[in-house]
């Protein structure tokens, strides 16, 4: 199993990062992860439609876990999570 768009591969002996936590992989093996569950689910559920969903479009206060709002990591997130405000408001009004 790899992450997607990434020429990393995953290590599923630790996809829990219980040996070693890096904040990327830690990040791709849950978006792998819940790809993996939406298409099992869209396997065994051939009757049902199954829908995966970027959790980027989903308005959370996660932004309260960021780092100190005057770094540089913070100010990148933010304009990210800002972008994505502004495309969802055009794609569902």
């Amino acid at each position: 199993m790899g992450f997607p768009g990434t020429e990393q591969r995953a290590d599923v002996a630790d996809l829990n990062s219980e040996r070693r936590y890096k904040r990327f992989a830690a990040h791709s093996n849950t978006v792998a992860g819940n790809e993996v569950l939406v298409l099992e689910a869209a396997r065994r559920f051939a009757a049902v439609d199954v829908f995966g969903l970027n959790p980027g479009f989903v308005k959370t206060d996660i932004r309260a876990n960021l780092p100190s709002p005057s770094s540089a990591e913070r100010s990148y997130a933010t304009a990210l999570m800002d972008a994505s405000d502004r495309l969802i408001a055009r794609l569902a009004p």
